[in-house]
Formats: C-alpha cells, sequence, structure tokens
C-alpha cells in the first residue's frame, strides 16, 4: 500500500513538473529539455492560433481552454511517432519533428489545413472555425537559434496575412 501511495505522489510530481496542466503535452522547460536530444534532419515549428484573443472575447475562456486541449490532441495525433508537442505558452504551440525541412513543412500544411477545414466542438457553441499560423526550422546550431529562427519565421507567417507556414 506505501509503495503504491509513493509511487503515485511521484508520478504526479513528474507530470506536474514536465506537463502543461491544462493541455497535457510538455511544458515549456521540458520540451526544451528534450530538444537536447535532437537529431539532424529535423525541425522545430511554432503554431499558433490566429486571432485567439477574439475567441476568447466571443466564446469565453472557458471555450478558449476548450480549443487548446483539443488542439494539442490533434497536434500530438499529426505528429504520432515523428515528433512531439509542448505548449510555449498562452495559445503557442511548439513542436518537433523527425523530418527533414521539406516533408516536414508538407505535414505541417496538413496540419493548418486540417485546422483550417474543420472547427471545434465546444459544448454550448457551434463549430467553432479558427486557423493557426506555422513557422519551422530546422535543428541546425544551438537551441536557441533554433527556437529563434522558428519564431521568426512564425512573425512572417502572422504578418503577411495569418494560416499560413513558412520556413525559416
Amino acid at each position: 500500500f506505501q509503495d503504491e501511495a509513493v509511487r503515485k505522489l511521484i508520478d504526479a510530481l513528474y507530470k506536474g513538473a514536465t506537463l502543461d496542466e491544462l493541455t497535457g503535452v510538455l511544458n515549456r522547460k521540458s520540451f526544451l529539455a528534450r530538444l537536447e536530444q535532437r537529431q539532424p534532419e529535423s525541425v522545430v515549428a511554432m503554431v499558433d492560433v490566429d486571432d485567439f484573443k477574439t475567441v476568447n472575447d466571443t466564446y469565453g475562456h472557458a471555450a478558449g481552454d476548450a480549443i487548446l486541449q483539443q488542439l494539442s490532441k490533434r497536434l500530438r495525433a499529426s505528429l504520432a511517432q515523428d515528433g512531439f508537442v509542448g505548449r510555449y505558452g498562452g495559445e503557442e504551440f511548439i513542436l518537433y519533428v523527425r523530418r527533414p525541412l521539406n516533408a516536414a513543412t508538407m505535414l505541417l500544411e496538413g496540419i493548418r489545413l486540417g485546422i483550417a477545414s474543420s472547427g471545434f466542438l465546444v459544448e454550448g457553441h457551434d463549430n467553432i472555425r479558427l486557423t493557426v499560423s506555422i513557422g519551422v526550422a530546422p535543428c541546425e546550431g544551438t537551441i536557441e537559434d533554433i527556437v529563434g529562427r522558428a519564431d521568426d519565421a512564425l512573425y512572417v507567417a502572422k504578418t503577411d496575412g495569418r494560416n499560413r507556414v513558412v520556413s525559416a
């Protein structure tokens, strides 16, 4: 009995320290630590929900949270064994994709199209449609360099009209 209680406590502490509480994906710190094990011919992508403030203002924060939970599940399912997902902050996710840039960009474009073409079901609301912008960078250089280039590419995607994938 005591061993089981200790195991459950350790498991809860581990999850609390490594996973984002709302979405269940890696938190920022854990994602970046795991990125230390990156492989050549892989990429990092920053994914940001376009106009998310409008979602929260229109449907409420509970609906916004439900959308972030559903989005994180879609991102994880889309990557399957090809990478991992973290929540970078707010409505921004960070992805590690074990594919070369061109193949990863095609995968990310499919993710973007899938999100844009299918809405999110939130209790008490119609199918909520939204889009994402994605910035992607090859895993070359330091983690700070890689994330910085992906973030710069995301900025370009946002300023060029949103709902697009841009490579660094």
